[in-house]
């Protein structure tokens, strides 16, 4: 029954020795995040990259809601307030003063969605 559960497989280090063990052998130290070797195939289990607008949708509805006010307002005077009476800066103060009702808008359906997506996940029961 053991030598059922024992195989064989080349060492990742190239020098042709073959090492017992399971079949999926872990290299690296216990407890810590570690490359795995199964057969032919190294498996490395990373963490998935995240959008911003998965992480809000994840995140309460009201950390969108914040964001979007933080971003109508910087947009609409923190900008102006930072570039001031600069006439260099005057097309970029007027578009993103512009552009300040489309991100309030953005983070607005992410919030609606992260409402939306706890209802789903979480559902609300009605009769008590």
């Amino acid at each position: 029954m053991g030598e059922q559960n024992l195989h064989r497989f080349k060492a990742e280090s190239g020098t042709g020795e073959l090492m017992r063990g399971s079949f999926c052998e872990g290299v690296g130290f216990p407890g810590v995040a570690r490359r795995t070797k199964c057969g032919n195939t190294s498996l490395y289990m990373g963490r998935r990259n995240e959008s911003v607008g998965e992480i809000l949708l994840k995140s309460p509805w009201w950390i969108s809601v914040l964001l979007g006010v933080f971003a109508f307002a910087g947009l609409r005077w923190g900008v102006h307030a930072w570039f001031g009476d600069n006439k260099m800066a005057q097309p970029i103060v007027t578009v993103a003063s512009n552009y300040a009702p489309v991100a309030a808008l953005i983070f607005g359906v992410l919030a609606r969605l992260s409402v939306a997506r706890s209802f789903i996940v979480n559902p609300v029961s009605i009769a008590a």
